[in-house]
């Protein structure tokens, strides 16, 4: 019986190993918000985008952080992440059986006249295999972020582009959003409401998906 036991446990640890491994090699790192360009030196870098070509834009530069403050001298932080000094950072990762997935962080400084002022911006893109799959995965975001269904019950927003969109832009400022087998979370820190720039981020989406 422990024998039986072992083996089944060995065989789920490789397979996760073995999914685990196969997603991490596919993990592509951007550098700086200033520079768009990837390093396409490694093969499965460039497997990726070629299959995925519109993925090139993943990148800060897409919505950066200046233009929803409107502050064109905004200057991006440098941070160390992961052993390398960069500003900021962006990741795509294509895990087996798993939605292809993008993220985007960046953090900016600049002189308001009044003192220094900081804000940041952070982005979660997922593409799933069937648009069945996309209303589930944002009610788990929303939970995950915004403790959906315990204490606190998301406010819908009508959308002319998005299938579903749910918006909260007091205090801190979230957004969920989907669009077929899309969905995407925005959470922002600073003095703009994220309702005040659906345009811009249905025209990321719109990118993503290769449009």
């Amino acid at each position: 019986m422990l024998s039986i036991i072992f083996l089944i446990s060995l065989v789920l640890g490789m397979a996760g190993g073995i999914h685990y491994g196969a997603g991490r090699i596919r993990s592509v790192y951007t550098g700086k918000v200033s520079e768009a360009g990837w390093d396409e030196s490694d093969f499965r870098t460039r497997a990726f985008l070629d299959k995925y070509p519109s993925w090139k834009e993943i990148s800060p530069v897409l919505l950066p952080l200046s233009r929803l403050e409107e502050q064109p001298e905004m200057e991006y932080q440098t941070l160390d992440y992961r052993g390398e000094k960069l500003e900021n950072y962006s990741s795509i990762n294509r895990f087996p059986f798993a939605p292809i997935q993008a993220e985007t962080m960046q953090y900016g400084i600049w002189n308001s006249g009044d003192g220094t002022r900081e804000s940041t911006l952070k982005l979660e893109y997922y593409r799933l295999a069937s648009p069945k799959l996309a209303a589930p995965l944002m009610r788990e975001l929303g939970r995950y972020y915004m403790n959906w269904n315990k204490g606190w019950m998301p406010q819908r927003v009508a959308s002319g582009c998005f299938d579903e969109l749910v918006i909260h832009d007091r205090g801190l400022h979230y957004l969920f959003a989907r669009k077929d087998n899309q969905v995407l979370m925005a959470y922002y820190i600073g003095e703009e409401n994220l309702e005040d720039h659906l345009p811009e981020l249905e025209e990321m989406m719109d990118m993503l998906s290769g449009k």
